[in-house]
C-alpha cells in the first residue's frame, strides 16, 4: 500500500495537533519507525514548531493572538499559494503554515510497510473507541461484547454502544470514531442518543459532572437529548456551541467551514463568541465564520435526516460536493482529470446499500461525465 507525500504530510500534521485517528496513528507510528524519510520529516516538523513556540507562537488559548504572533514567521517560510481551509481549525492551519517546508522532502509516493502485526490490530473499516487512558478498542471485533474500561462497563451490539459507569471522580474524555461507509449509535450516560454518520468523531465522558453535559462532534450526528433542566446539554461543533435542555436536532460540520444545526423538536440556542440565536423546530442555522453570522432558514426534515436511512437526496448539486459524499460512503478516493467536471450539477438520490459501480453507471447515463474506477480511485475525465 502507498500513501502520497501529501497524505503523509497531512497525517504528520494531524499527529502534531492531536487530531489524528487511532488507526492512522498506528500506521504513522510504524512509518516513523521504519522509514527514514518519514522520520526525518517528523523530526523537522517538531523542531520547526519548537522554534516557532520559542519565538512567541502559541496555539492556545487565543487563536487570533496566535495568528498575530505567527505572521512574521510565515514570511520566512517559502510557501506559495497558501490558503486556509477552515477557520474553525485555525490551530491546525497555523501549524501547517510553519511546517509546510518539511513536506518538500518527499517527491514521490512513499510505501507504507504493512506488517502482519499491524493488519491484525484494527481494520480500517471498524468503529473504534479511544479511551481517556490511551487505549484503542475495536468496537466491531465481535457482533456483541462486554468490556471493562476503568469504572465503566461498555456493551456493544451490532452498530450500537451502551455503557454504565460508577460515575465517580472527574470527567475524562473518550473519542468514538466512525470510519467511511459506516453508521453508529451511542447511548450516553444520561440516556441521550447520538446517531453518527460516516467519518464522524464524538468526544464524550463516561459520566457527566458539574453544571453542564458537554460533548464535541466533528462530522454529522443526530441527537435525541434527555431533558435535564438542572444540567443543560452542550454540543461543541467547530466554532458553534449548541445549548439544549431536551430536544432532537442534527449537526453537520462536513463542509469544513460552515456548521449547520437543524432543529427537529424542542428548542436550542446556537452560540459563538460573538453571536447567539434561538431556533424553532423546522428551522436550521448555518454559521459562516468569515461573516461571523448565522443564516437561518427552513429545512426539509426528510432530506436532512435521510442519511440515517442510508439515503442522500441532492438537487442541482455539483460533482465536487457529491464526490465528498462518495468518499465518506464508499471509502474511495476521487480525482478529477478534467477539473471543469467539478462544476457539473446533478439531481437525484444515492442509497448507501447501492454499489459504487451502480453510482458510476448512473453518472455515465447522464452524459455529463465519464467516471472510471481504477485501482481503488474514482476518476472523472
Amino acid at each position: 500500500m502507498k500513501f502520497s507525500a501529501e497524505h503523509i504530510h497531512q497525517l504528520l500534521l494531524e499527529k502534531i495537533t492531536g487530531t489524528i485517528t487511532p488507526n492512522d496513528d498506528l500506521v504513522l507510528e510504524q512509518l516513523i519507525r521504519d522509514d527514514k524519510k518519514v522520520f526525518l520529516q517528523w523530526k523537522i516538523m517538531k523542531e520547526q514548531l519548537d522554534h516557532a513556540e520559542k519565538t512567541g507562537f502559541t496555539m492556545e488559548p487565543d487563536l487570533e493572538k496566535s495568528w498575530q504572533n505567527l505572521s512574521p514567521l510565515l514570511q520566512r517560510v517559502p510557501v506559495k499559494n497558501f490558503s486556509f481551509f477552515r477557520k474553525a481549525s485555525m490551530a491546525a492551519a497555523l501549524v501547517s503554515a510553519i511546517l509546510f517546508g518539511a513536506y518538500l522532502l518527499f517527491e514521490n509516493d512513499t510505501p507504507v510497510p504493512q506488517t502482519a502485526e499491524l493488519r491484525k490490530k484494527i481494520p480500517d473499516a471498524h468503529v473504534t473507541l479511544l479511551t481517556s487512558n490511551g487505549e484503542t478498542i475495536d468496537l466491531q471485533a465481535a457482533p456483541a461484547q462486554t468490556l471493562q474500561v476503568g469504572e465503566a462497563t461498555i456493551r456493544t451490539a451490532g452498530s450500537e454502544l451502551r455503557y454504565s459507569s460508577a460515575g465517580g471522580g472527574t470527567a475524562a474524555w473518550n473519542t468514538l470514531s466512525v470510519p467511511a461507509t459506516a453508521n453508529y449509535k451511542v447511548l450516553l450516560a444520561d440516556g441521550t442518543g447520538v446517531w453518527m454518520n460516516s467519518k464522524t468523531t464524538l468526544r464524550f465522558p463516561f459520566s457527566f459532572h458539574g453544571k453542564t453535559r458537554e460533548v464535541f462532534v466533528d462530522g454529522e450526528a443526530y441527537f435525541e437529548v434527555t431533558k435535564n433542566t438542572a444540567q443543560p446539554f452542550l454540543v461543541h461543533a467547530q466554532e458553534t456551541v449548541i445549548k439544549v435542555l431536551g430536544t432532537r436536532f442534527n449537526v453537520n460540520t462536513y463542509n469544513g467551514v460552515n456548521t449547520r444545526t437543524s432543529l427537529v423538536e424542542g428548542k436550542v440556542a446556537a452560540t459563538t463568541r460573538k453571536k447567539l440565536i434561538a431556533l424553532k423546530p423546522g428551522f436550521e442555522a448555518t454559521y459562516n465564520p468569515l461573516r461571523e453570522d448565522y443564516l437561518v432558514h427552513t429545512f426539509d426534515e426528510s432530506e436532512v435526516l435521510s442519511w440515517m436511512k442510508g439515503i442522500f437526496y441532492f438537487h442541482n448539486t455539483n460533482l465536487a460536493d457529491l464526490s465528498k459524499l462518495i468518499t465518506r460512503w464508499y471509502n474511495v478516493e476521487v480525482r478529477f482529470e478534467n477539473p471543469s467536471l467539478q462544476f457539473k450539477t446533478f439531481s437525484g438520490e444515492i442509497m448507501k446499500s447501492q454499489s459504487l459501480q451502480a453510482f458510476v453507471e448512473n453518472i455515465k447515463l447522464s452524459n455529463q461525465a465519464n467516471p472510471e474506477l481504477r485501482n481503488g480511485v474514482l476518476y472523472f475525465r
